[in-house]
């Protein structure tokens, strides 16, 4: 009820009796919510209805809470309905902010991990990366490996015993590439041949190597060969006369976990 002065009568048979009653601004009488957010991680805080005992009961919606305290998601407006034993009843909304706990994580290849938390690292107790339950590093926000192994690792934040937060990011396995030049000058004094490349160091073989002109007729082919440098494919061989513009090359390639992987390549010839 607004304050204000209100007035009520009581009647019984012949008796009646009139009184008047005053509500004065900020007289309430519904036991107040005490809410705190120890824990900055969890994406919760916590509400406790203060004295209790004149509470029939509180709900939230159509929910009754069997419980006079209890946890809470944060970035929420809330509204619980409070009733207590003098048969009062009362709306109240609540809502408590909290910032993201992580804002981002990064994977840069070949081997550097980094951690964006919204929080700053002063109001964390512990923090880092781990992976297989082993820790990487402690109270960092990056790693970094040469190269890192594909798999699960975590980043970790703790502010204190009991408060904690992880999420994971997945590395995994690189796509295997053999790569191979654009453009070649065969009369140069560089980029004179045709290469493969093995930026991962992935290649165990290349099964076959061909180069088609665009009509399709075959101007070049070898077999079950490594290509450790120019010399192994050793083509064109500082000849371009009887070459196309453009020449198309196919190469059949195993890794060494034994796939087998095909790369093609159209490729430029300048003279």
């Amino acid at each position: 009820m607004s304050a204000g002065a209100y007035s009520y009568t009581v009647s019984y048979d012949e008796c009646v009796d009139s009184q008047d009653i005053v509500i004065e601004e900020g007289t309430s009488n519904i036991p107040e919510l005490i809410h705190t957010n120890a824990c900055l991680l969890d994406g919760t805080f916590e509400v406790t209805l203060e004295d209790s005992a004149r509470a029939v009961q509180w709900s939230i919606g159509d929910h009754v809470l069997p419980y006079f305290s209890g946890s809470f998601p944060t970035n929420q407006e809330l509204m619980f309905q409070i009733e207590t034993t003098e048969g009062c009843s009362e709306e109240v909304t609540l809502r408590v902010d909290e910032r993201p706990w992580l804002d981002q994580l990064v994977f840069t290849e070949p081997g550097n991990l980094e951690a964006f938390p919204g929080l700053e690292t002063s109001e964390l107790s512990d923090y880092g990366w781990s992976r297989r339950d082993t820790i990487l590093c402690d109270n960092c926000l990056d790693y970094n490996e040469p190269q890192l192994q594909p798999g699960t690792y975590v980043f970790y934040a703790v502010q204190f015993p009991g408060c904690r937060r992880d999420t994971v990011l997945v590395v995994n396995e690189p796509e295997l590439t053999f790569p191979m030049p654009n453009v070649i000058t065969p009369t140069g004094n560089q980029n004179r041949m045709l290469q493969i490349f093995d930026p991962l160091g992935k290649m165990a073989m290349v099964m076959e190597f061909q180069v088609f002109d665009r009509f399709g007729n075959v101007l070049f082919q070898k077999f079950d060969f490594l290509p450790d440098d120019d010399a192994t494919i050793n083509w064109p061989n500082g000849s371009a006369t009887e070459l196309p513009n453009v020449i198309i090359c196919i190469a059949r390639i195993m890794s060494k976990e034994g796939e087998e992987v095909t790369t093609k390549q159209d490729v430029l010839i300048l003279r």
